[in-house]
C-alpha cells in the first residue's frame, strides 16, 4: 500500500499504518484490506472482506508455541481463543487454560474433546450431559433425520416423553411423568421375556 506511515525501534517495524487507515502490528505493511493484521513475522493471507487478520510465523505442532490466539478477560478471569496446536483446530480455552471447545478443520466440533471422531463429539469424565430447556408449557425436542424420515425424541407440552414420528404426524411412544404409564401406537414385538 502507498502512503505508509512506519514506527519502529532497533531498526524493526512494528507498526505501519496506511493512508486508507489500514493497521500492521509487527510487520512493515498493511495486507490487503485487513482493518488490522497483526503477526510476528508471518506473511498475511490474501482475501478481502475480512476487519481483522492475527497470523502467527509457525505450523501446527505444539499445543502452545503454534497457537495463534487472543484473550477476553477482565480482572475476575479470562477467555482465550485462537487457532492451531498439535492439530488443524480452533480452540476456546477457559480461565485455567483448559481447552473445553474445539472444532476441527473438517468441521467436527468437541465439547470436552480436543480430537472429535464425529460431527459432535461430548466427553466428560464424570456423567456426560446435554440439556434441552424449553420455555413454559413448550416443548423440547432433537429431531433425527435421515434422507426419508425424521423422528423425534421429545418432552411434550403436557409433560409426556414422547417417540414422534414427525414424517408420519403421530406419536409411536408416550410415557406419562410419575405413573410410567406407556404408550405404544403399534404392535410390541419381543424377541425375550417380557415381565
Amino acid at each position: 500500500p502507498s502512503k505508509l506511515l512506519h514506527l519502529g525501534a532497533a531498526n524493526t517495524n512494528v507498526l505501519a499504518i496506511s493512508g486508507s487507515g489500514l493497521v500492521g502490528i509487527g510487520t512493515n505493511t498493511t495486507n490487503d484490506t485487513d482493518i488490522l493484521y497483526v503477526t510476528d513475522g508471518a506473511s498475511g493471507y490474501a482475501g478481502a472482506n475480512r476487519m481483522v487478520q492475527l497470523k502467527r510465523d509457525v505450523s501446527n505442532g505444539n499445543d502452545t508455541t503454534s497457537f495463534c490466539s487472543m484473550l477476553f478477560g477482565n480482572n475476575s478471569n479470562g477467555f482465550t481463543i485462537g487457532y492451531g496446536g498439535t492439530t488443524d483446530r480452533f480452540r476456546f480455552l477457559d480461565g485455567g487454560g483448559v481447552e473445553r471447545f474445539t472444532i476441527l478443520n473438517g468441521g467436527n466440533v468437541g465439547i470436552g474433546t480436543n480430537n472429535p471422531g464425529v460431527q459432535l463429539d461430548i466427553y466428560n469424565t464424570d456423567h456426560a450431559v446435554m440439556r434441552l430447556l424449553a420455555g413454559t408449557n413448550k416443548s423440547a425436542s432433537m429431531r433425527l433425520r435421515n434422507d426419508a424420515q425424521d423422528w423425534d425424541v421429545n418432552l411434550q407440552t403436557n409433560d409426556n416423553f414422547a417417540i414422534y414420528d414427525q414424517t408420519g404426524g403421530a406419536n409411536a411412544l408416550t410415557i406419562a411423568p410419575s405413573t410410567y404409564a406407556a404408550t405404544f401406537s403399534g404392535d410390541v414385538t419381543s424377541t425375550g421375556t417380557v415381565n
